[in-house]
């Protein structure tokens, strides 16, 4: 399955983030191709093959040129994933949620803490499925949850 991973921040040497990194690695070893839009791109080992597009956090640009951005990248590649996965940000479900729905693109948030926003609550309605890697990781009561470690996304995501 062709995927375009959404995420906030791209760096293996974060603090907080730094962790997904690895996850990316086993994603690109197991998806071809994989496209990777990042709010932000800083420090990483992934292969060329992987395509990194960033929203351009990293060089200060406004928050109306990353809304530019994102649009222009999701409907510009279009063509090239048949899935989004976003990770941990509801918010650009909401954003990009009429426009995968309208093409036909399989959206599936990754989600794995407590709080629940009505952002939250909207991307659900415009989500195929709920990644977390237990129910305590998605608190809101859906069908659309799949429970899956997290040494098992990579599987999940490129070969269902």
């Amino acid at each position: 399955m062709r995927i375009l991973l959404i995420t906030e921040k791209l760096d293996k040497n974060d603090d907080t983030l730094g962790f997904f990194h690895s996850q990316l690695l086993d994603l690109a070893n197991a998806c071809n191709p994989l496209t990777v839009l990042v709010l932000e791109k800083r420090s990483h080992t992934l292969p060329e093959k992987v395509k990194i597009i960033s929203l351009g956090k990293e060089k200060g640009v406004s928050k109306l040129r990353y809304l530019i951005n994102f649009y222009t990248t999701i409907i510009t590649t279009l063509g090239s994933y048949d899935a989004v996965y976003v990770n941990r940000n509801p918010q650009y479900i909401l954003l990009g949620g009429i426009i995968w729905r309208l093409f036909g693109k399989r959206i599936m948030l990754g989600y794995n803490h407590q709080f629940v926003d009505w952002k939250l609550k909207l991307a659900v309605l415009f989500a195929n499925e709920i990644v977390s890697p237990s129910e305590k990781g998605f608190p809101c009561k859906t069908r659309k949850l799949h429970i899956v470690p997290s040494a098992s996304l990579s599987t999940y995501l490129c070969e269902s």
